[in-house]
């Protein structure tokens, strides 16, 4: 529950969304190479995840 809680707190700071959020830390990760999307909406997110 306290990561749950402390990803809440990240998204109303940036005011996003979890799927944002949970993109970027992705993203920053040097394991992860692509992430992928599969709909219109999920592009959006990742392209605010780079942000």
């Amino acid at each position: 529950m306290k990561i749950l809680d402390a990803l809440d707190e990240v998204v109303k700071r940036n005011d996003t969304t979890p799927a944002t959020i949970a993109l970027a830390w992705l993203i920053a990760r040097p394991s992860i190479t692509a992430p992928s999307a599969i709909s219109v909406k999920q592009l959006e997110s990742l392209a605010e995840a780079t942000r």
